[in-house]
C-alpha cells in the first residue's frame, strides 16, 4: 500500500465537508471580529466626539461653519454692491487672475527695487524717482534685464518732480477709485461669495487679490500726493485703503484676515511718510488717529474659530462622501505627503475614525492657542505661543503610520500655522497703534513746538489714555533721540528690551525690538 504525503492528505481534508465547515466557521469568526472592531471603533469615535461637541457648545463655541457666514446686507448699505466689484466675480472661474486696473503699475513694479517695508531693518520712503524711471522703461518697452531700478538721489525736489509723473501714470485708475470712494461710507461690506458649497476650502475669493492690488496702487498714489504737497488727497487715498481692507473683516476665512493685515500695512506707509516730513495738519491727524483703531486680536480669534469649523465640516463631508483620499480633489493645498497618508485608509477606515479626527483636530487647535493670547486683555504671549507650536508640531510628527493610527491625518493636512498667524496679527496691531500714537505725537509737536519728553504728556489732550504694548501689557517704550525725533518701540517677539534697536527686519521674530521712528538710516 502506497502511503500518501501529508500535503496530499491535507488537500483531501480541505475538500471534505468537515474541512469546508471548519473554514466556514473560521471565516465567520474573522468576519465577526472585523464587524466587532468596526462597531467598537465607530461607537468609541462617536461617543468621544459627542462628548467634546456637547462640552464646547455648552461653553458657547460655534462648531458649524454656517454659523460664521455673514448675514445678507441690503444693496444701499453694502460697500461691495457696486458694478466695479461685480466684475471681479464674473466668469466661470470668478476671474481670479483678472486685473481690472488699466495702468502700467504691474510692469513698473517688476522693475522697482524698493526695500520691503517689513523686511528691511528700518522704514524707507517710497522711491518715487525709481518709479518714474520704471514707468519710463515700460513706456519704451524696456525690461528688468536681470536688475532692479533704484535712484541714487532722492531730494524733496526730485521726489516731487517724479511724483508728478507717477500720478500721471496712475490717472487711468481714477474711475475705479472714484467709484469705490463714492460708496466707502456705507457701513457694511459683503462680497458676492458663494458660501453654500460642499467644502469651505473650495470657496473662491477673487476679490482679495483685487483689494490688495488697489491698496498697492493707492499707497504709491498717496506717497506721490504727499510729495507734491497734496496732503488732503493723500488722506483720502489712505481712507479708501483702510475701508477696502476692512471690507473683508466679517469674512469667516483666515486668508481674508491675512490680506486685511497686509492692506493695513500698505496704508501705514504714507501715514508714516507724512509724519516723518510733517505733512499732516492737526485736523488731518485727528481724523487719522480716529481711523487707526483696529481690533485685530479679536478679529483673528473669530477667523481661527471659523477655520476650525471649516475643518470639522470638511472632515464630516469626507466621512459622508467616501474616503479621506477625496480631500485631494477638494483642496489645492494638499501636499504630496498628505496625499500618501490619505491613501493608507481611504478604503477601510471605520466611520468612527473620522470622529476621532474631529476630536484630535479640536484638541490640537486648543493646544496651539492655550494661553497664547488673551482677547479681553489685548495680550499676546510669544513664549507660550512658541512653546505650544513646538509641542503640537512634535505631537503631529512626520511618521505617516503614527499620524494615521493616532487619528491626526486631517490635523496634519489642514491645521494652519497658528504661531505665524498670531505673530502677523500682533505686528499688525502694533504698527496700527504706533501710527495712532505717531499722530498724537505730531499733534503735540504742532502745539508745543517739540515732541514730548515722556509719552504720558500726551494724556489727556492728545489721547484719552495710552495703549499698551500687546506683548507686555505695559505702555510702549519711548524716548527722544538726539535730533529730537521720537523713538517709539515694543519689546517685540523675543520679549526683551533691546533699547529700541531693531532686529534684522522691522518686525523680527527672533531678535530686536519693533521700532517706530523717523530717523533716516
Amino acid at each position: 500500500m502506497i502511503e500518501r504525503s501529508p500535503i496530499v492528505r491535507w488537500g483531501r481534508w480541505l475538500c471534505s465537508w468537515r474541512g469546508v465547515r471548519w473554514h466556514l466557521i473560521l471565516l465567520a469568526w474573522i468576519l465577526s471580529l472585523i464587524a466587532l472592531f468596526y462597531a467598537v471603533e465607530n461607537w468609541r469615535g462617536r461617543r468621544a466626539w459627542n462628548q467634546l461637541h456637547d462640552r464646547l457648545i455648552a461653553q458657547g463655541e460655534k462648531l458649524d461653519f454656517k454659523d460664521f457666514v455673514p448675514k445678507p446686507v441690503s444693496g444701499d448699505q453694502n460697500f461691495a454692491a457696486i458694478p466695479v466689484v461685480k466684475t471681479w466675480f464674473q466668469s466661470p472661474t470668478n476671474r481670479v487672475s483678472y486685473d481690472p486696473f488699466p495702468d502700467r503699475w504691474s510692469q513698473a513694479y517688476a522693475l522697482v527695487s524698493s526695500p520691503g517695508k517689513d523686511s528691511a531693518q528700518h522704514r524707507h520712503f517710497t522711491d518715487l524717482v525709481a518709479w518714474e524711471m520704471a514707468f519710463a522703461a515700460v513706456r519704451s518697452g524696456g525690461s528688468s534685464a536681470g536688475h532692479k531700478l533704484v535712484s541714487k538721489e532722492r531730494s524733496r525736489e526730485e521726489s516731487a518732480k517724479a511724483a508728478a509723473v507717477v500720478l500721471e501714470e496712475l490717472k487711468p485708475d481714477a474711475p475705479i477709485f472714484e467709484e469705490l470712494r463714492a460708496v466707502c461710507q456705507r457701513p457694511n461690506g459683503l462680497y458676492p461669495i458663494e458660501y453654500n458649497t460642499d467644502v469651505p476650502w473650495s470657496i473662491l475669493l477673487p476679490h482679495l487679490s483685487k483689494i490688495k492690488a488697489a491698496c498697492q496702487r493707492l499707497m504709491l498714489k498717496a506717497s506721490a500726493e504727499l510729495a507734491v504737497g497734496n496732503s488732503q488727497q493723500a488722506l483720502e487715498d489712505i481712507k479708501l485703503m483702510l475701508r477696502l481692507a476692512d471690507s473683508v473683516k466679517a469674512e469667516p476665512i483666515l486668508v481674508s484676515h491675512l490680506v486685511r493685515l497686509a492692506s493695513w500695512r500698505l496704508a501705514i506707509v504714507p501715514v508714516w511718510e507724512g509724519l516723518a516730513e510733517h505733512r499732516w495738519s492737526d485736523a488731518q491727524l485727528v481724523e487719522l488717529q480716529q481711523m487707526l483703531q483696529p481690533r485685530f486680536l479679536h478679529d483673528v480669534e473669530l477667523a481661527l474659530r471659523a477655520e476650525r469649523a471649516a475643518s470639522l465640516y470638511t472632515i464630516d463631508y469626507v466621512r459622508r462622501n467616501g474616503g479621506i483620499g477625496l480631500l485631494g480633489s477638494l483642496s489645492d493645498p494638499v501636499s504630496a505627503s498628505s496625499e500618501s497618508l490619505s491613501e493608507l485608509i481611504r478604503p477601510l477606515a471605520p466611520r468612527g475614525w473620522y470622529r476621532w479626527e474631529q476630536v484630535n483636530y479640536c484638541r490640537l487647535w486648543e493646544g496651539y492657542l492655550r494661553g497664547g493670547f488673551n482677547v479681553a486683555e489685548q495680550r499676546v504671549m510669544p513664549a507660550q505661543m512658541v512653546s505650544n507650536s513646538r509641542r503640537v508640531q512634535a505631537e503631529l510628527g512626520d511618521n505617516p503610520l503614527a499620524i494615521l493610527l493616532h487619528h491626526r491625518v486631517f490635523a496634519k493636512m489642514l491645521m494652519p500655522s497658528m504661531e505665524k498667524v498670531v505673530l502677523r496679527t500682533a505686528t499688525g496691531q502694533t504698527v496700527a497703534q504706533f501710527a495712532a500714537l505717531g499722530c498724537a505725537l505730531e499733534r503735540y509737536r504742532l502745539a508745543k513746538g517739540q515732541f514730548p519728553e515722556q509719552l504720558g504728556e500726551l494724556v489727556p489732550q492728545f489721547v484719552p489714555s495710552l495703549p499698551n504694548d500687546i506683548i507686555t501689557g505695559q505702555p510702549y517704550k519711548y524716548r527722544r533721540a538726539d535730533q529730537g525725533n521720537p523713538v517709539l518701540y515694543s519689546v517685540g517677539w523675543n520679549v526683551k528690551d533691546d533699547q529700541g534697536e531693531p532686529g534684522k527686519e522691522l518686525f523680527d521674530a527672533e531678535q530686536g525690538d519693533w521700532v517706530w521712528t523717523y530717523l533716516r538710516q
